[in-house]
């Protein structure tokens, strides 16, 4: 195992990654729980986030306040902490640990984007600085819905980038359909994260029709 992982540097980044994350995530927890008695950090979207996740996790209606308000939220990071509530009950450390997990894969997705646009080199310099830096780190383990969207939203950048890629490239005609239509499947689960995020499917299509 360990010169597997002595040979592979991504796979020592995402290692790191996710250690950092695991401890963010007790130390969160125990500060909120134990020192300061309160869920959340940022209060009023996390709270509302684990509210949202809580009834659908019961198989309730997707709103809040009463009256009721249905958009009031994007349902994509809601549903994430259904599936938390759902498998381990309605414990904090679970979805913060759920999230240190996504907020690695958030890593992967840096370096998949930066050897995608530049090379491999670049992709791991990138998954490295994502892995480490401090504010991506404690900001992974919060109850709010930057992590996933981050994930999805890299997601959707690295299928636009080989949709742009691939009007230079010979046998562009076999994914013609393949490409455009992971991309924008991507680019629709990331706008379920974010409603900031609708715009990128028209501009990436923009991008690769000035490529072709």
């Amino acid at each position: 195992m360990l010169p597997v992982v002595r040979r592979n540097p991504l796979l020592i980044i995402l290692l790191g990654a996710l250690a950092l994350r695991v401890v963010a995530a007790c130390v969160v927890d125990h500060r909120l729980q134990g020192v300061w008695d309160r869920d959340f950090v940022i209060a009023g979207d996390a709270d509302g986030y684990w509210e949202l996740g809580r009834k659908l996790a019961a198989g309730e209606e997707f709103s809040l306040f009463s009256p009721p308000r249905r958009v009031h939220r994007m349902p994509g990071f809601p549903a994430l902490l259904a599936v938390s509530i759902k498998l381990f009950g309605s414990s904090f450390l679970a979805a913060r640990l759920l999230l240190a997990v996504v907020g690695t894969l958030a890593c992967w997705a840096v370096f998949l984007l930066g050897r995608e646009v530049f090379d491999e080199t670049v992709g791991l310099m990138a998954a490295g600085f994502a892995a480490v830096a401090p504010v991506m780190v404690g900001f992974s383990v919060l109850i709010l819905s930057e992590t996933l969207f981050a994930l999805c939203l890299l997601g959707s950048l690295y299928w636009l980038a080989k949709l742009i890629a691939t009007g230079s490239e010979a046998g562009a005609q076999r994914r013609a359909i393949a490409y455009p239509l992971t991309a924008g499947v991507r680019v629709g689960i990331a706008v379920c994260g974010r409603w900031q995020w609708p715009l990128a499917a028209p501009v990436g299509g923009v991008g690769y029709g000035c490529c072709v």
